[in-house]
């Protein structure tokens, strides 16, 4: 349990940190979503790792072509490099 509330605890520190980065700044630190990432892997168990990566790879699927044909910029490399983090971490 002490593992979970630690990993809670990274996972709310890094999306605040990069939410008021990309308030203030408009851009989003790559170690942000790599940390998200990589928080989502805190007490992981190996037989998580497919359905983890799974969804990682579903929201680029979905993210990557909406960013390209949108062309007023509604989503931006900083939303999915988060929503790509949010995904691997469960």
């Amino acid at each position: 349990m002490i593992i979970r509330i630690i990993q809670g605890l990274l996972l709310a520190a890094l999306l605040l940190y990069g939410s008021v980065h990309d308030i203030r700044t408009h851009t989003m630190p790559d170690w942000v979503w790599m940390g998200i990432a990589g928080a989502g892997f805190i007490g992981c168990r190996l037989h998580d790792l497919p359905s983890m990566l799974l969804g990682a790879a579903a929201v680029l699927l979905i993210e990557v072509p909406l960013a390209v044909l949108l062309k007023d910029r509604a989503i931006g490399g900083a939303g999915i490099q988060l929503w790509a983090g949010g995904a691997v971490s469960r």
